[in-house]
């Protein structure tokens, strides 16, 4: 321990601990965030039991559907018929809820109704009431924790009533505490299944409808492939004939797979991406292995600074083993310094982190086995980053060290120069993968979307009543009012909106047999929403009221003509198309190009669209200017006055769209700010091995400088030699990195190029660091008196 002391140790000491702190505390970062990923649902007890049921669809060799939506009576027909499924629970959720409670209203997003089991099979503690029974009586609701204190404070609620959107009245049976963030559904209400809604009415018994997710807790011991194919047996036993030429599959996904390895049509929430997170875990590892490269490379470098005292203790009989167990020891106290004071660092910093990525970083998502793995890292770490040096000093020839002929031309530079080359193509390797991951966020966040959303906001308007003229007047005399305000472009009202259609159907034209009906994303529209969202036909028009007959006609997406039958197109127009659940005999009047909103559509999911003006789920609103919170005043001024006793709920369409990729943005944060780290705890490593290097060579440029070699010159001759082994490692990592993100790319429909430029940045960035800090050092070496070093031995 007390080499680490030595005044010609100290520096050197201090340099391997700044870089194992800071990437441990990288890596230790990095892998709390990738642990809170995966912790996702884990907290519930019997989360290793529980399934979710998913459809795939096959329709002439191709997948139709892929969807985490079921059949209603799924659920019971599989408990009842298969003895190894011991319960289940179906959640529909419930958009656009007003709640009154006591004459005052609310919003409430994250709302379901649910089968009184949700209780038993997943873990929602009940503060009150009972879990066998709280939401087993029709117009039952349970409330969260936080949204009993938003509604009725520090009153027990217990038998109170609540309204729903002026149409169902429910009385409070129970409080549950909050659902934790690490959960893939987030529900602030539940309310009964048994409640006559409008799904429980219609489709109780339905089984060619898709609409609620459907979970399951199977016996452990369950051979869940073979339940997979009875299910998908049982299901199609039941399919009605117009499903006769689709070839349904029902998965059984387990519960803790869902947030990472789930992105399919009917998510409750957006989930996060295991791709990202493999990504994440193997920078964790990579800048760890820098940190020990750096240990190892500059330990070795300093080891040579000790070969006289290695040579005295080997003459007074000290053996091998000796040194071995000395500097494995000053390497396991090193690491187990720096591993503390990574720790206490973590902990200063996380609450910053999580503010920057938005969520809650902490400890308690580490189980027992990231405890061991900190162990390990410790363990691994001082093993490595200590054998080295220490079998290099252990071999020294002790007649050779004590007459001061172990140097740095002892033929272990070459060793040195292969694990400094092993960090600069780590380097490379995060910078490229840190460029590809920022560019592909980018891309996704700024694509071509076939639609315009900037600058649109949108009024939830669905509690609004237009079952009469009177109320439709009113509506479109709200919409003129908002028309007349010089920051207003258009206003257009729907159903649906380009980046939430929840309505779907299966459609046919008149080319095609009802049996060859195919899934459409349905959006009810008026006359003005494709002028709003910019969006121009590509063949025949869109609706106008110089055409009557539009209330008859519909307009369809290019991909949606390929579905009903037309190979071209254009050849659509005119055709008539049907809906099984709907209007039939709908006359095409025009085409227009794909809407791609979300990353899973490897193939564009096909739009239909009816001519329903008096529809107004959604109010949205093109603003002629950039979006301002001056300019939605005004226009909650014109609601108050057209609608003053219902709630005012806007939200900017553009931001609602970037929260699609909130985990690719997150993800590329956290590895954009640790690639740098990374990058600089090489750039550490690098300074202390080239002044050790540059020290050792102060004769060699004393005795150049005498023979008139000028200062540049000797800059680019030791400059040239590191620069060599920087081309040489990137020439070896590149590839690699080129590798990796050509298959992380391969999960999205709409991605990146690579470019060859991509491959030229890392290598320039670390060869500007590299004559940077050589170059310094070379200099302030070379200006120094250098007598001394020409005339030392």
């Amino acid at each position: 321990m007390k080499n680490l002391l030595f005044s010609k140790q100290r520096k050197g000491f201090a340099i391997n601990i700044i870089g194992l702190l800071l990437g441990i505390s990288a890596s230790i970062m990095i892998l709390l965030f990738v642990k809170y990923e995966a912790s996702y649902d884990t907290y519930h007890a019997n989360f290793s039991d529980i399934y979710r049921i998913r459809y795939i669809s096959h329709k002439n060799g191709e997948i139709d559907m892929n969807s985490v939506l079921a059949s209603p009576p799924m659920g019971n027909a599989i408990m009842s018929t298969f003895p190894e499924v011991k319960d289940f629970t179906r959640i529909f959720t419930q958009h656009d809820c007003i709640f009154e409670v006591e004459q005052k209203k609310f919003e409430v997003k994250d709302v379901a109704y649910v089968d009184n089991s949700i209780f038993t099979i997943f873990t929602i503690p009940l503060i009150i009431g009972d879990a066998q029974s709280c939401l087993e009586e029709p117009n039952s609701i349970a409330l969260s924790e936080s949204v009993a204190t938003t509604f009725f404070g520090k009153e027990n609620p217990t038998g109170k009533m609540i309204k729903l959107n002026n149409e169902h009245i429910f009385q409070v049976t129970g409080i549950y505490k909050d659902i934790p963030s690490s959960s893939h559904f987030s529900f602030k209400i539940l309310m009964s299944y048994n409640t006559p809604h409008w799904l429980k009415i219609q489709h109780e018994n339905t089984w060619d409808m898709l609409f609620t997710r459907t979970y399951l807790l199977i016996d452990k011991n369950s051979n869940i492939p073979e339940l997979e194919k009875k299910g998908t047996k049982l299901f199609n036993d039941h399919k009605p004939g117009s499903y006769a030429e689709s070839e349904w599959e029902m998965q059984l996904q387990p519960l803790r797979e869902i947030h990472l390895k789930s992105d399919y049509q009917g998510e409750i929430e957006q989930g996060g991406n295991g791709k990202m997170n493999n990504v994440l875990t193997v920078a964790a590892i990579l800048i760890l292995i820098i940190a020990w490269l750096n240990y190892i490379n500059l330990s070795s470098a300093l080891s040579l600074d000790m070969a006289k005292e290695v040579g005295v203790r080997k003459v007074f009989g000290f053996p091998r083993s000796w040194f071995v167990r000395q500097f494995l020891t000053e390497s396991l106290v090193t690491n187990l310094i720096a591993l503390t004071l990574s720790i206490i660092s973590v902990l200063l910093i996380k609450p910053y982190f999580s503010r920057l990525l938005e969520i809650n970083l902490s400890f308690k998502y580490c189980d027992s086995g990231f405890v061991l793995l900190l162990l390990f890292i410790f363990i691994l770490g001082s093993f490595l980053s200590g054998s080295y040096p220490a079998f290099i000093l252990s071999s020294f020839n002790p007649i050779q060290t004590l007459k001061g002929k172990v140097g740095i031309s002892t033929g272990r530079t070459g060793v040195r120069e292969i694990l400094l080359g092993l960090q600069f193509g780590i380097s490379a390797i995060l910078i490229f993968i840190t460029l590809v991951i920022y560019f592909q966020s980018d891309l996704m966040l700024t694509k071509d979307l076939g639609v315009d959303i900037k600058n649109t906001v949108v009024i939830k308007g669905g509690n609004l009543d237009t079952s009469d003229s009177l109320s439709v007047n009113k509506m479109e005399g709200f919409k003129s009012a908002l028309l007349n305000l010089p920051e207003i472009k258009n206003v257009t009202s729907s159903n649906s909106l380009p980046a939430n259609t929840y309505y779907i159907d299966d459609i046919h034209s008149d080319r095609q047999q009802e049996i060859d009906k195919s899934s459409f994303s349905i959006a009810f529209v008026d006359y003005d929403y494709f002028k709003t969202f910019g969006i121009e036909p590509i063949e025949g028009r869109v609706f106008s009221k110089d055409f009557p007959s539009d209330k008859n006609a519909v307009v369809v997406t290019k991909s949606g003509a390929h579905k009903l039958g037309f190979n071209n197109p254009e050849d659509i127009i005119n055709h008539k198309v049907n809906r099984q659940y709907g209007a039939k005999n709908m006359s095409v009047v025009g085409i227009i190009n794909d809407i791609q909103l979300y990353k899973w559509q490897a193939i564009p999911i096909p739009y239909i669209f009816y001519l329903v003006p008096t529809e107004n789920k959604y109010i949205a609103i093109k603003l002629n200017r950039e979006y301002s919170s001056e300019t939605v005043d005004k226009i909650r001024n014109v609601w108050n006055e057209f609608f003053g006793n219902e709630l005012f709920r806007y939200f900017n369409l553009e931001e609602s769209y970037k929260n699609i990729y909130v985990n690719e943005v997150r993800s590329r944060k956290l590895l954009a700010f640790f690639s740098l780290l990374a990058i600089f705890v090489a750039c550490i490593g690098l300074w202390g091995l080239t002044r050790f290097t540059i020290t050792h060579r102060r004769k060699e440029i004393g005795l150049r400088k005498i023979v008139g070699a000028k200062v540049f010159e000797i800059i680019c001759l030791i400059n040239k030699e590191f620069l060599t082994l920087v081309f040489i490692a990137c020439l070896v990592a590149i590839p690699v990195a080129w590798y990796l993100s050509s298959k992380w790319l391969e999960n999205y429909a709409t991605k990146i190029t690579l470019s060859w430029w991509m491959a030229i940045i890392p290598l320039l960035v670390i060869s500007f660091i590299t004559v940077f800090i050589i170059s310094y050092d070379t200099i302030r070496t070379a200006m120094t008196d250098l007598v001394k070093a020409i005339k030392e031995d």
